[in-house]
């Protein structure tokens, strides 16, 4: 007779042993199988329901996630084509760039007017137009030296080209201090599929007029 109650005592533990497994190991069954008045079931519903809310309130801020990130894309592409604008500078269509806050429009429209018109010089091998939109210094520099402005890859002279030149992108013209600044990139077709260079312009406004002061190549 104590072995048999022994055994009913052991087969209980086992039971036992399987349901609380089955508790912990397996919540989601305890919770809708298991009657509700034992604590730890409470507990778990609790812990499921929370981890339910959770998992809705994620998905959502992930979904608003998603539609900022879109909007935010959208945006970065209507800013870009409100920097980028095709005007007409001295007979000449070309792409503006905003890349700075800018210069009264006016002022804005004259400098880059006479850079475009320095370069079509430049080209044309009209040394004296060049100088009149020079300041005395530069001036100097473009009637004496050999500057670099004035040579092409090849080492001869640009305006041998006989004014073949392209203007691709013109930026809007920025001021530090005294001085204007407005960048240039043009292709004039020496070689065959010869990529873009750029000219970099330094103004100053002398006695209400804008004069050149620097002249770079860049690349």
């Amino acid at each position: 007779m104590k072995r048999f109650f022994s055994g009913i005592a052991a087969g209980m533990f086992v039971i036992m042993f399987l349901f609380t497994g089955s508790i912990v190991a397996f919540p989601t069954f305890a919770s809708n199988y298991v009657p509700e008045g034992i604590p730890v079931i409470r507990q778990l519903k609790e812990i499921q329901n929370n981890y339910n809310e959770a998992k809705v309130e994620i998905e959502e801020i992930k979904r608003e996630n998603d539609y900022i990130k879109q909007q935010n894309e959208e945006m970065k592409l209507e800013n870009e084509e409100l920097k980028r604008t095709i005007k007409e500078i001295e007979g000449e269509n070309i792409t503006e760039y905003q890349t700075s806050e800018g210069i009264d429009p006016a002022d804005n429209q004259i400098i880059q007017g006479m850079v475009i018109r320095f370069v079509k010089a430049l080209y044309r091998g009209d040394i004296e137009t060049m100088k009149e939109m020079c300041n005395d210094e530069f001036k100097g520099k473009i009637a004496n030296e050999r500057t670099e402005i004035l040579f092409s890859n090849d080492g001869s002279y640009v305006y041998l080209n006989d004014t073949n030149v392209i203007f691709t992108q013109i930026t809007n013209v920025a001021k530090e201090g005294d001085v204007y600044y407005v960048f240039v990139r043009l292709n004039d077709g020496i070689y065959e599929d010869a990529a873009d260079y750029q000219l970099n312009f330094e103004l100053e406004k002398i006695n209400g007029e804008f004069l050149i002061s620097f002249v770079g190549k860049d690349a």
